[in-house]
């Protein structure tokens, strides 16, 4: 039965038909499949709804739903500044407090190290610490013990090895060579003397003639009875022949206390008693 059809028998008489949603064709309800094509057949007219009507008086209960609207910040509330803030000042006193806890076992390890008893003072005291007056200011005479390097024994410092006294010696050089008499005072340290010397060989034209003419040069300095050090230095001469300079010599005195050896600035110096 086609579309005409349908419209011609009119709607009240196609409720129990089936149709096919291909063609459009209509079929008896007995049938299952459109016999043109082969797809299953539909209903040919829907089913009216029901409707139910309350009785009379009740009025139907109705649901309204409520809509739930999202949270909102209220105007002036705390934004995420502030909470950000608030976790920042948070870390802050936990890392504050911390710190705190912390300290006092700190400052219990330093009081360890500052004593002040008897065994803190003693660490302290120069008097009591051999290396302490290891190097005594020159012109000093101490009594501190000199260390011998090798066994570590501390051997007491003799006073009488001084370079006090009278002393005789040559200075030589690659020119020119002196021989010298020289006595010395100690006071303490503090050393006084002259030296005379005695022209012996010079490779100078100017001085050739002047061999065996004497000059005097007056001398002062330190000297150290630890390292057995003498530092001199002229201060003034005697010269009319114009010999000798004012010169500088560090001298070492032998622990026999009977040479003393060294430099000056142009030539090496040995004293002998």
């Amino acid at each position: 039965m086609r579309t005409d059809e349908f419209q011609r028998l009119g709607h009240d008489s196609m409720t129990n038909m089936k149709k096919c949603p291909k063609c459009n064709q209509l079929f008896e309800e007995e049938n299952i499949f459109c016999l043109e094509d082969g797809t299953p057949l539909v209903p040919a007219v829907e089913p009216a709804p029901t409707v139910s009507f309350p009785l009379s008086g009740e009025v139907p209960t109705q649901f309204v739903p409520h809509p739930v609207a999202a949270p909102q910040t209220a105007a002036g509330g705390p934004s995420k500044w502030l909470y950000l803030v608030i976790g920042v000042l948070s870390t802050a006193l936990i890392a504050v407090t911390l710190f705190l806890v912390m300290r006092p076992g700190q400052e219990s390890s330093k009081a360890g190290n500052t004593e002040t008893g008897p065994a803190a003072q003693g660490a302290n005291d120069s008097s009591l610490n051999p290396k302490a007056n290891s190097s005594p200011t020159p012109g000093t005479v101490s009594a501190t013990p000199q260390t011998n390097a090798n066994t570590g024994f501390q051997k007491p410092v003799d006073p009488s090895i001084t370079p006090a006294g009278a002393w005789s010696g040559d200075w030589k050089s690659k020119t020119t060579d002196f021989s010298a008499r020289a006595s010395f005072a100690d006071d303490n340290g503090k050393v006084s003397g002259q030296i005379v010397w005695t022209l012996e060989r010079t490779s100078n034209p100017k001085k050739i003639d002047k061999v065996g003419l004497t000059a005097v040069e007056y001398v002062q300095g330190t000297y150290n009875p630890v390292t057995r050090q003498l530092s001199l230095r002229g201060v003034r001469k005697d010269d009319p022949n114009g010999l000798v300079i004012l010169d500088r010599y560090n001298l070492s005195l032998a622990e026999n206390n009977r040479t003393m050896s060294g430099r000056s600035i142009n030539g090496n110096f040995v004293l002998r008693r």
